[in-house]
């Protein structure tokens, strides 16, 4: 039955259950009126019962409290975990697999024979392992900018603009036509490797390049007296500045790791895995596990009318290559060459913060 008020509105009194037209006296010793809203009768005798002429209470009395509830607890948002992201199946660069990238690249490389003294090899070694994440990285980065034949390596047009970022190149100690010397004693040797096209260096070749500039530049001029100090010459006379400047892992930190870039995609998740499997798999033969070739992914850019100005097929090719996940052995294996769901949304994210960074708009946030 629902509570009836009855009197002034500042000494009303509460009438509820049961039904019989006396009043409860609870154990606190307080009064309370009790009747039944569906009997008007009821209502009228309590009336006379508490309340005078002029709707005065006969006696001391007050509303009947409402029955006790547990409070309702306050809800506490939890702090976004990336772990419960989007992004959480995608394969970190750990030190571990590094170290095992850096081993794969040394002994498929010739700076063994480039470097005779095993001593100052070894020291060699040390130095450019200390160092390999910032090489890797650097790699990728140019080796994204033109794939020779569907295999992302680095063009000769690309190594030149990286020595000349680099400063390498000073018209005394190394020349121009040393660069193309030691760009063609690299990658014209032999190789029985399917992912190794012969006019661009893969990663071994990059970081075996890298030691033939060296000393090229510091030992043939006698700056240096030793192998291991020309490589850490290099790097210190302003390579490593440049190779720090692509951090790819920072840039995912900073960009997309975020709890906002993970509503966004989470809320467009089933239209982004439709465009995923529509174009993923079209140059093969279904498989279980779909994916997407870099043919295939400038196939959907084009449809999807992104390529302009802002964002140039170079730059398609470099966010394809940019967002695959590190394998040891890209040599043999084409994995670094298959895209997964995983790297596509990245790919995604990489693309439109390339295409809205370069607007002159300034209402625009290129970090957003």
């Amino acid at each position: 039955t629902d509570n009836i008020i009855l009197g002034e509105p500042s000494k009303a009194v509460q009438l509820i259950e049961p039904v019989n037209h006396e009043l409860n006296y609870p154990k606190s010793g307080k009064r309370f009126v009790s009747a039944n809203e569906g009997n008007s009768q009821n209502v009228k005798i309590l009336l006379k019962e508490v309340l005078d002429e002029s709707y005065a209470p006969l006696f001391p009395c007050e509303i009947r409290p409402d029955p006790w509830r547990e409070p309702r607890k306050r809800f506490t948002r939890p702090p976004w975990d990336f772990e419960k992201s989007i992004f959480s199946p995608y394969k970190v660069d750990s030190q571990p697999l590094l170290a095992k990238c850096f081993e794969f690249d040394w002994t498929k490389s010739k700076i063994a024979k480039a470097i005779k003294d095993e001593e100052e090899l070894a020291k060699a070694k040390v130095i450019l392992k200390n160092n390999y994440r910032a090489i890797r990285e650097c790699y990728k980065y140019f080796s994204s900018l033109s794939p020779l034949g569907g295999v992302f390596a680095v063009s000769l047009n690309s190594y030149t603009e990286f020595c000349t970022k680099c400063g390498i190149v000073d018209n005394k100690t190394l020349f121009l036509k040393d660069l193309d010397l030691n760009f063609i004693v690299t990658t014209q040797a032999e190789t029985k490797y399917k992912y190794n096209p012969k006019n661009g260096l893969v990663r071994y070749e990059f970081l075996e390049v890298l030691v033939r500039l060296a000393l090229n530049k510091y030992l043939k001029s006698g700056i240096c007296k030793s192998p291991s100090e020309c490589v850490q010459r290099i790097l210190d006379d302003g390579v490593m500045n440049i190779m720090k400047q692509y951090d790819h892992q920072a840039w995912r930190k900073k960009h997309i790791w975020n709890e906002e870039v993970d509503f966004v995609i989470k809320n467009y998740l089933p239209v982004l895995r439709n465009a995923y499997a529509l174009y993923a798999g079209k140059d093969k033969i279904q498989t279980a596990n779909k994916i997407m070739s870099l043919d295939e992914y400038r196939l959907m850019m084009q449809d999807a009318d992104l390529i302009d100005e802002c964002f140039i097929q170079r730059e398609v090719d470099m966010t394809y290559a940019l967002s695959m996940q590190t394998e040891v052995n890209e040599l043999e294996y084409g994995k670094h060459l298959e895209m997964r769901f995983i790297e596509f949304l990245e790919a995604l994210c990489r693309g439109a913060w390339e295409s809205y960074r370069k607007l002159a708009d300034d209402q625009i946030d290129p970090e957003s």
